[in-house]
């Protein structure tokens, strides 16, 4: 029997060296499809044992696709750590995914410590020189931003219509409103009523003109207002949002006040209120 099987193994080995030497004198760049097919055939004959290999190293992981896009941006923070970076007010300004669109983009259950990880490389990656970008860093980056980049959405101008009026649109909570300002003398009407009637609140009435009271503009427009849905409150911080919007279609060098909620120092708090 042993000298069976060593006759066997003879065979073997001389028949895949006379393989090997058939297909090294083949130029596999130029031969035909029917010709690698063979040659894939007889090479798959001389195979005994074999297994799947998965296609991605992290089959085996928590989350398959998350965790191959975090190693490939660790990978290329170990490749380009040594490229000068920008600083982060001069980084591009990419709107990035949040770990809820991770995870329901992917199907997979991606644990918050390593998302916040993966993003802190993420964005050590995106403050690389503009200038010294490897291509394969922005193609990467681009997998971890949205599609839609909201700095690129400019707001329309709110026209004035040939009344004079500018119409302005607020939403709070469940409340909306709409607001129409145009100058005036400083009425302000909510759903047909005065602003007393419509609010009882002192504070919903301040809320609801605040844009006009903080800027000093009570006596210079007059506002009619529609306010729908939710409580007082929401209604009131609805028709202030709707009432600055409006105002900045009138006089857009306000805008950055109002933004950055700015009150004129001879502006009291009573001095309006006292008089409702």
């Amino acid at each position: 029997m042993g000298r069976l099987e060593a006759a066997g193994q003879s065979s073997q080995d001389k028949n895949k060296a006379e393989l090997e030497a058939t297909l090294a004198k083949l130029d596999l760049e130029t031969a035909s499809p029917e010709t690698l097919s063979v040659v894939a055939e007889l090479r798959l004959s001389e195979v005994w044992h074999a297994r799947p290999v998965p296609v991605s190293p992290s089959y085996f992981a928590r989350a398959t696709n998350f965790s191959d896009m975090f190693v490939e941006v660790q990978d290329l923070l170990d490749k380009y750590a040594d490229l000068p970076t920008a600083p982060r007010s001069m980084a591009p300004k990419i709107a990035w995914m949040k770990v809820d669109d991770h995870r329901s983009g992917a199907g997979e259950d991606i644990r918050l410590t390593d998302f916040s990880t993966a993003m802190g490389i993420v964005k050590r990656l995106n403050r690389i020189d503009p200038a010294l970008k490897p291509q394969e860093v922005t193609t990467a980056l681009a997998k971890w931003a949205k599609e839609i980049d909201p700095w690129a959405n400019k707001p329309k101008p709110i026209p004035i219509d040939q009344h004079g009026r500018a119409l302005g649109v607020g939403r709070r909570k469940e409340a909306t409103a709409q607001a129409w300002v145009v100058e005036g003398t400083g009425e302000v009407f909510v759903n047909g009523r005065n602003l007393v009637d419509a609010f009882g609140r002192v504070h919903d009435r301040e809320s609801a003109v605040w844009a006009l009271y903080a800027t000093e503009r009570m006596d210079k427009y007059n506002v009619w207002a529609v306010v729908r849905g939710g409580g007082p409150t929401g209604q009131s911080e609805a028709m202030a949002m709707a009432v600055a919007k409006a105002l900045v279609a009138h006089e857009p060098a306000l805008k950055p006040f109002l933004r950055k909620g700015a009150l004129f120092p001879s502006m009291l708090p009573t001095t309006w209120t006292n008089d409702c």
